[in-house]
């Protein structure tokens, strides 16, 4: 875990701290928190400066892939976001039982 925190702040081009790692040598994990502390960090926004919408943080990402973030990670966050945002706005799985049983009288 200590890892994973110490290393997050790396960049895939080898520009972060603190120890200048590159690509693959980033550990997988600290990759992975650096695509979602951003995210995070933009759309929650801090005391001095509003909140990205979920648009705008992910054209940051997208702009930053191959620079700052691992390209693998951030698609498979921006798919990850979307499942999950698909699943949410679909009712439940009962919902929809009592919604085609109420359908069908």
């Amino acid at each position: 875990m200590r890892e994973l925190i110490l290393s997050h702040h790396e960049r895939w081009d080898g520009g972060g701290y603190p120890r200048g790692l590159k690509g693959g040598e980033i550990p997988q994990g600290a990759r992975i928190l650096a695509v979602v502390d951003a995210y995070e960090s933009m759309t929650v926004g801090r005391a001095h400066r509003a909140a990205k919408s979920r648009e705008e943080a992910l054209g940051e990402l997208r702009r930053l892939k191959g620079r700052q973030f691992d390209p693998r990670v951030v698609d498979a966050f921006e798919s990850a976001l979307a499942e999950i945002e698909r699943e949410n706005l679909s009712p439940p799985a009962r919902d929809r039982e009592a919604e085609t049983t109420d359908a069908r009288r």
